[in-house]
This record gives C-alpha cells, structure tokens and sequence, in this order.
C-alpha cells in the first residue's frame, strides 16, 4: 500500500482551521491529498494551511465561511468543484462528523 494514498486527490475540510478539522487536515495531507480547508477565521485556517503545506509538501488553499450556514458552504463547494473533478463525498459540519470531508480526485 502507497505512503501516500491520497496523492492526486482533493479533499475539502470544513472547520478546517481548529480542533478535529485542523487534525484531520493534517492527515489528510500526510496521506497526500491537496486541500480547501473551509472555516470562519482566516488567521486560523492559513496556520493550519501553512503546517500542512510545509509538513506534508501538498498544495492547501483556504476559503472564509461560516460552516453552520450549510447554503454558504455548498456554494463554495460549488465553486471548488468547478476545479476539481467530484469523487468520494463525504462531509464534517462543525463540531459534528457527518463523515469526514468533501474529496474531489
């Protein structure tokens, strides 16, 4: 099995920027997958962005929204899917895992 599975694949992670979303942005990029990480606070979300970048060596973008506002958060996921092809949907609201985070491959 590869290091690095994830490679070649996008996930998205809301409430990327703190507590289990931050932890779950890292191991998705130490798995290889590039990431949007979604969150309220910019400074929070760019630090994580920053240590997944330089620990993990994939590409991590960042977009501001409030992730309890679920029609604000399927727009930007719109958009991200613009860029990426969709794949494996799965999805983390907040506090609560609904699943884990939105991949696009």
């Amino acid at each position: 099995m590869s290091a690095r599975p994830l490679a070649g694949r996008h996930a998205v992670v809301t409430g990327g920027g703190r507590g289990i979303g931050a932890a779950v942005a890292l191991e998705l990029g130490h798995l290889g997958a590039d990431l949007t990480l979604m969150g309220r606070t910019l400074g929070a979300l760019e630090a994580v962005a920053s240590n997944v970048r330089d620990g993990c060596g994939v590409r991590a973008q960042t977009l501001v929204v409030d992730v309890t506002d679920e029609a604000g958060v399927m727009a930007l996921l719109t958009i991200v899917g613009q860029h990426h092809r969709p794949g494996d949907r799965r999805r983390r609201r907040g506090g609560h895992v609904v699943a884990s985070a939105y991949a696009f491959n």
